[in-house]
């Protein structure tokens, strides 16, 4: 059986230090234990920190995605998800982001995708078109249980949604009259 391969730009480094070309992670097909943080067949030590750009490659099992419970994370660089045109879902959760996290560049062209950010306490705002590019077709968020204090004017702009659940947003005090502006249809549900 073939596996379908999707390219991803990733590079990581220790803390706050360059990355070395030893630390530079390998992608793993089948393997799973207590340093995995990554799901979609990825494994990732706790320590390392998403930085900026190397291309590596995964396997498109369902074409999903996810990061999670790694609190360390606190910066994805704008290009790590970049022509992912086979991607369906994406999923961030559990990290010590400090802002949100750059999607624009996925151009996925599923039917139905559905981006899910949640648990990530740090990430005060949703700014102005965050989801432009992210796919042509229907959109599905989950934006739930994060430090939301606002959603900007356009942050949706360019998206055809179908539903946003902003459940658990204790913080979330202003949505912007103009957060919808731009969007080509929906939500049908929010």
């Amino acid at each position: 059986m073939a596996i379908a391969m999707i390219s991803v730009k990733l590079v990581l480094r220790v803390q706050s230090k360059k990355p070395s070309a030893d630390q530079a992670v390998t992608w793993i097909e089948d393997h799973a234990d207590e340093g995995s943080i990554i799901k979609s067949r990825v494994l990732l030590p706790s320590l390392f920190k998403l930085a900026s750009c190397q291309d590596h490659t995964y396997p498109d099992d369902n074409s999903t995605f996810e990061i999670r419970n790694l609190r360390n994370l606190d910066y994805i660089d704008p290009d790590a998800f970049k022509d992912l045109p086979l991607l369906k879902y994406l999923g961030i959760f559990n990290t010590g982001l400090k802002a949100f996290p750059d999607v624009t560049k996925i151009y996925s062209s599923d039917v139905n995708f559905l981006l899910e950010i949640a648990d990530n306490p740090f990430i005060t705002s949703v700014p102005a078109n965050a989801f432009h590019g992210l796919c042509n077709e229907s959109l599905t968020l989950k934006l739930y249980n994060n430090g939301f204090t606002s959603i900007q004017s356009h942050a949706f702009n360019g998206t055809n949604l179908d539903a946003i659940y902003l459940h658990k947003n204790k913080y979330l005090e202003a949505i912007n009259d103009d957060a919808f502006l731009g969007v080509h249809s929906g939500p049908t549900l929010l």
